[in-house]
């Protein structure tokens, strides 16, 4: 293997090129499965999140287990609810090619991205500019705003429908 960047050899499992630090993408199965249980460890849960997506997206597990749980469990240790959040997260809050579509998501980490799943990048962009919410708050706080908005939405569409 080659690095993508300075042409230099690099060894297959490497996460970064050891000569200029370039991250290496490779899109096997079994990279991707090492770079989670990396990320997971070392790193902001969201990047795992990302490869979490890739996987899913990939349907590369379908060959050799039933289900992506049986998969999550047996390759990555991970409980059939967290590898469905970590799933989620990547699939909302990144595109196809790996970029983040939330410039903050690293800072609100994955529990707060979790219960900001009902609003749309373009909503919590604009909460968090008016500084209504921000990746500091409490899980508690930003529940409470959420239920906030949920109520005051319903109310609207019950004065839209009389």
């Amino acid at each position: 293997m080659y690095c993508e960047k300075c042409g230099k050899p690099v060894s297959e499992t490497a996460f970064y090129c050891q000569w200029c630090g370039n991250e290496l993408d490779r899109n096997t199965e079994d990279w991707i499965i090492e770079k989670i249980k990396s990320l997971r460890q070392t790193s902001p849960e969201i990047e795992a999140a990302k490869y979490m997506a890739r996987l899913w997206n990939a349907d590369s597990y379908k060959a050799h287990y039933a289900s992506f749980e049986d998969f999550a469990w047996e390759k990555l240790g991970m409980e059939k609810s967290l590898a469905y959040k970590y799933k989620d997260v990547g699939l909302k809050y990144f595109d196809d090619q790996g970029n983040c579509l939330l410039p903050s998501a690293e800072r609100w980490g994955i529990g707060k991205l979790i219960k900001l799943m009902p609003l749309s990048i373009e909503e919590i962009t604009f909460w968090e500019e008016q500084g209504v919410i921000n990746p500091d708050m409490t899980l508690t706080q930003l529940g409470s705003f959420l239920k906030k908005l949920k109520d005051v939405r319903e109310e609207l569409s019950r004065q839209e429908e009389s």
